[in-house]
């Protein structure tokens, strides 16, 4: 749970929404065991799943422990919202009653990898939220000719990813008539783009981009700045986790599992704060990618994986 809740639609331009201010970044090397169904348990560093704890996906069925009182919050199954779908990811939603928080989720299977995404709308003050992964089975890693003449292989798709600005709040329960603005609920802003990762598993590295976003906010829709997914290392048990940038200024942190035959997918969370506003440091973000390798039968972005054909 951090503080300071969702930043008002209309100061996106102006600047001068509330007070106060957010929870310190954690450092990129912390990390939490994770779990999900069906799963291996995954490592994910704290500031990309903090409040969430664990989750389980059907492909149909999201239930989600964590989010609460300090990431104590109990196991809570969400609603398919199949009207909140953005492409690539399936929609769910939760919400008791028109006081209580809003949480909006978002959840992908490619293969055997899978990446689940929930964050609250904010409520008196206070927003929750955090990104996780898994996959099914161990990490293989392409070999001999499975991987390219360079030693490149690529992944590309869709990103999705939630943010504590107020989003259109469409999926809020409507309050009872006299209630204060003040004590309701938002709904988090959605976050859409795409994202590119280069893999060069001879040298265990990757880096990646992810580009074309904005933001659907309760004032409109916005472009973002591209985050740089900074180049970092492949463990041996294919996890990786780094540094995100826009620019050349840290914005936060990101982390990734591959998975399946050969690694044909991959799936990852980020966490950015102080990234795109003006005038104040509170937004954040946390974001999820599900990706097929590119050529492969899962690949997921047939247009930047036609280069490599």
């Amino acid at each position: 749970m951090k503080y300071f809740t969702s930043v008002c639609a209309l100061a996106l331009v102006v600047g001068a929404c509330g007070s106060g201010g957010s929870n310190p970044f954690s450092a990129v090397d912390s990390s939490t065991p994770t779990t999900g169904t069906p799963t291996t348990t995954s490592t994910v560093p704290t500031s990309v799943s903090n409040d969430l704890t664990s989750f389980t996906f059907d492909g149909s069925t999201l239930t989600v422990t964590g989010p609460g009182f300090d990431g104590d919050g109990p196991e809570l199954t969400y609603t398919r919202k199949a009207g909140l779908d953005v492409p690539g990811y399936v929609a769910f939603a939760a919400q008791d009653d028109a006081l209580d928080d809003h949480f909006t989720a978002y959840a992908q299977t490619i293969g055997s990898a899978t990446a689940v995404l929930t964050t609250s709308g904010g409520s008196l003050g206070y927003f929750e939220g955090g990104a996780s992964y898994t996959r099914t089975g161990s990490y293989e890693k392409p070999t001999g000719d499975d991987i390219p003449t360079a030693g490149l292989v690529r992944y590309a798709g869709n990103y999705v990813g939630l943010s504590n600005v107020d989003g259109p709040g469409g999926d809020l329960i409507t309050p009872p008539v006299g209630i204060p603005d003040e004590v309701l609920p938002g709904q988090a802003g959605l976050v859409t783009g795409n994202i590119i990762i280069n893999v060069g598993f001879d040298d265990n590295e990757l880096k990646g981009l992810i580009y074309q976003r904005e933001i659907t906010t309760a004032g409109g829709v916005l472009d973002m700045p591209d985050i740089i997914l900074v180049p970092t290392s492949i463990d041996d048990n294919g996890t990786f986790s780094g540094e995100a940038q826009v620019g050349t200024q840290t914005a936060g942190a990101y982390g990734g599992i591959f998975a399946g035959d050969n690694s044909e997918g991959m799936a990852g969370g980020v966490h950015l704060s102080d990234h795109f506003l003006d005038g104040t440091t509170a937004e954040e973000e946390y974001g999820i990618f599900v990706l097929g390798q590119c050529n492969s039968a899962v690949e997921t972005d047939t247009e930047l994986c036609a280069v490599d054909d």
